[in-house]
């Protein structure tokens, strides 16, 4: 979803994958690109600093 530009619908997928698998900075990543996409910077930023 991420790839073909849904990023309302990976931003859903990746927060269900990250609250079940909290340890997961790949999910973090991809989750702040899309918040990212949808220019939601707060929330980029909050899945960002998650990564490392």
């Amino acid at each position: 979803n991420y790839l073909r530009g849904r990023y309302d619908m990976s931003i859903n997928l990746l927060t269900k994958l990250v609250k079940e698998k909290y340890d997961y900075p790949e999910g973090f990543l991809y989750l702040g690109k899309s918040y990212e996409a949808l220019n939601l910077k707060d929330q980029a930023k909050w899945a960002y600093d998650r990564v490392n």
